[in-house]
């Protein structure tokens, strides 16, 4: 296996060791293991638990920043925060591991990690702000709604819709809760 082959398995591993053992107690051996590889090999790709925790974290970071790019094929705001929605509640099937870790490290209140988590969390609550924004200037949201407070309901709803499909919410009951908080969001 060539060095970025390798590198890339590894972090696959990583992730779901991360998913599965939690961003403080996931480590170098529970990735070998998964890579059948030995320790030294996970090692030489991240030398430390602290690169290692980086990489699975902005590894996290892409895809969370992927998700919400996808909802832009809709012409107006709820559209395109329903197909955001939509998207995060497909990925507890499609992409559970990043999910996991996605929760996880929302409670990772530590010094090293909390501070990334916040700064995610700020782009994706500026990403959501802008869209409502826009639909504000387009008079497609109401022009009373706080963008950057609907911004942030949104964004810890996005957290329930994954906590409800993790807990086999059925996926007509988790449409629903959808469109409620929406509406509720954007004041319709």
């Amino acid at each position: 296996m060539d060095r970025e082959a390798r590198r890339h398995q590894l972090l696959a591993c990583a992730i779901e060791a991360f998913a599965e053992r939690g961003t403080a107690r996931a480590g170098h051996a529970d990735i070998a293991q998964l890579a059948q590889v030995s320790v030294a090999t996970a090692f030489k790709y991240f030398p430390t638990r602290e690169l290692l925790l980086d990489a699975v974290l902005a590894d996290t970071e892409r895809f969370l920043f992927e998700v919400m790019a996808r909802g832009t094929a809709a012409e107006s705001v709820r559209g395109r925060v329903m197909e955001i929605f939509h998207e995060f509640a497909n990925c507890v099937e499609d992409q559970p591991h990043h999910m996991r870790v996605w929760l996880d490290w929302s409670t990772s209140i530590r010094e090293h990690v909390w501070p990334r988590y916040v700064a995610a969390q700020e782009r994706i609550i500026d990403m959501f702000r802008e869209m409502i924004d826009e639909g504000r200037s387009a008079g497609t949201v109401h022009a009373l709604v706080v963008a950057e407070d609907a911004a942030r309901i949104l964004v810890g709803q996005a957290h329930m819709i994954v906590l409800m499909r993790f807990a086999h919410v059925d996926a007509e009951r988790v449409s629903r809760f959808i469109d409620h908080m929406i509406d509720s969001a954007l004041c319709r």
